[in-house]
């Protein structure tokens, strides 16, 4: 949190440093001190418009310290892509990409409610293979934990379109939170026209809720409090000021630059009992595979790279720590000699102190385990063969 602010003899929080309302608020109060307040970090152009509250006040609270109190927690962020080949089954193509432990009963059943995309446009079997993916990601890893999702799509017209998707797929629930269509005449959006399925679907939440306000209070209520929906899906809303600690997922099927991704993605970094992280899912190659410094992402080229420290950590520099961290586990029971003997064990860890160890550096592991699992490319990269405690995962 960064901290603006000049010296004068009365303070004021003010809402807006800028407009009508700002203007008004420094007329009544000609000798007020302003003192300003942000979460997200300023790209350099705002912290030239903040000039007028007489600089920041150092040091500033950063994102580090935040993690270190223990007043967020960290964000995963994993670049995710979902290739499309329309000469091949396209559920075939997802089960080698990203393996899953079903049973063939089970992967009969999803290509069952893929073969339904038959009767689709091309644009709709792309949106539906994403939807499957999106869905499956959740049921696999989130399903039944009590953590919850936002998916921010491109448009209104294609979050409606997700939300059909997922309910054919019906392995998770999902509702759609986005503002009301323009109905101007001869109106229309950029980027998006506002169709008869943005319009009857807006109309059919006027019909079930009443006014817009009980429509999205209904459905951010349901979200926080009750067990559906699991996923919420957003075009233009609910990417700034929500907050919803139990929101964990965030999959971006959007494009979002500077402060909008920045205020995006600390929708899922809030506290809740159980929860470790918060997970992004990058589906458009907004950040690549995180592998650079975070001033060279056209998307946050506005910033100082100081200021982004800790913001986002790589899903893969995480499980590149598995290995080490399974090796520490094997440690503690180097002395067995027979290990399929249950007794040994526990004669070994009838020691206070390293009993003690023990539970450290599992619960480290685990922690670090439950990070590599939803990634695909751990799925892929590790060899499923049985192995001893001492020897840990084999890389393919």
């Amino acid at each position: 949190m960064t901290i603006l602010t000049s010296s004068c003899w009365l303070m004021k929080a003010i809402a807006p440093p800028f407009g009508t309302l700002a203007a008004r608020m420094r007329q009544m109060l000609p000798r007020a001190c302003d003192l300003g307040f942000t979460g997200p970090p300023l790209t350099n152009e705002q912290k030239n418009n903040f000039v007028k509250f007489g600089g920041l006040i150092d040091p500033s609270y950063s994102v580090r310290q935040a993690l270190d109190d223990g007043t967020i927690v960290p964000l995963l962020y994993e670049g995710r892509h979902v290739e499309m080949e329309q000469d091949r089954d396209a559920v075939d193509l997802w089960f080698e990409r990203y393996p899953v432990d079903l049973s063939e009963k089970q992967k009969a059943d999803l290509k069952r409610k893929y073969a339904s995309a038959n009767t689709h446009n091309k644009t709709e079997r792309v949106v539906y293979m994403r939807a499957f993916d999106v869905s499956e990601h959740y049921r696999a890893n989130w399903k039944g934990t009590g953590f919850k999702a936002q998916l921010v799509a491109p448009d209104k017209a294609t979050a409606i379109q997700y939300h059909r998707f997922m309910k054919e797929i019906e392995d998770v629930s999902s509702e759609v939170v986005i503002s009301p269509p323009d109905r101007r005449e001869g109106f229309e959006e950029i980027d998006e026209e506002p169709t008869s399925e943005v319009r009857n679907f807006w109309d059919s939440m006027m019909k079930r809720f009443g006014s817009e306000a009980h429509y999205s209070e209904n459905i951010i209520k349901r979200f926080k409090n009750a067990e559906e929906p699991e996923i919420v899906i957003v075009a233009d809303k609910l990417l700034t000021g929500f907050d919803a600690p139990v929101n964990t997922v965030l999959s971006l099927w959007r494009t979002l630059r500077e402060h909008e991704l920045l205020q995006a993605i600390a929708r899922v970094n809030r506290l809740h009992q159980g929860k470790n992280f918060g997970s992004i899912v990058d589906y458009e190659g907004i950040l690549g595979e995180l592998n650079t410094a975070f001033t060279m992402y056209d998307a946050l080229e506005g910033f100082d790279e100081q200021d982004l420290e800790h913001t986002l950590v790589s899903v893969h520099e995480q499980i590149e720590k598995l290995p080490q961290k399974h090796s520490h586990l094997g440690d503690v029971f180097r002395e067995v000699k027979n290990q399929v003997d249950e007794e040994e064990y526990e004669r070994l860890l009838s020691d206070d102190e390293r009993r003690e160890k023990f539970y450290g550096v599992l619960a480290d592991y685990a922690k670090t385990l439950a990070v590599a699992l939803p990634s695909h490319r751990f799925l892929t990269d590790v060899d499923e063969r049985p192995y001893d405690i001492t020897k840990g995962f084999e890389t393919v």
